[in-house]
């Protein structure tokens, strides 16, 4: 996979230097784990893998923390996740209400967000450049997953 990314990486605009190419490469990376997520067909292999690094949660609380069908009442909702891959306007409003929120516990100084503090440019151009659109894909609970 490795070799894969590295050959996408001098056909990307701007893609020189080497700290532009990792930030590429940790896009490219962040694309290839997203997009098979959302796909319901690769929900064993994901819950395999996911599995193998939660040590002692069973798959079936982990199936049904992804894809579970919760009643509405208990915050259950059908898209369980989404992969925006680029900072979406709801991800700036979170951002934002994070920075206040620090900064009313005196953990930050009062002000903006530094303008340069988030960079999505490289990530729309990795979009652009691949025929993509955010989001990549969304999660949706399963009607045949629903917790007793």
């Amino acid at each position: 996979m490795i070799e894969r990314i590295q050959s996408w990486l001098p056909d990307l605009p701007g893609s020189g230097g080497k700290n532009r190419r990792m930030q590429i490469a940790m896009a490219l990376l962040m694309l290839a784990a997203a997009t098979p997520l959302a796909d319901p067909r690769n929900a064993d292999e994901a819950i395999r893998i996911v599995a193998g690094h939660a040590h002692g949660v069973p798959a079936g609380a982990l199936r049904l923390a992804l894809y579970g069908a919760y009643p509405e009442k208990q915050g259950g909702a059908a898209v369980r996740l989404t992969f925006p891959f680029t900072f979406s306007a709801q991800a700036m409003s979170a951002v934002r209400d994070a920075l206040k929120l620090a900064q009313g516990r005196g953990l930050q100084p009062a002000g903006e967000l530094r303008s340069e503090a988030i960079q999505s440019g490289f990530a729309e151009e990795l979009l652009r450049a691949r025929g993509l659109k955010s989001p990549l894909g969304k999660v949706r609970a399963r009607a045949d997953l629903a917790p007793h």
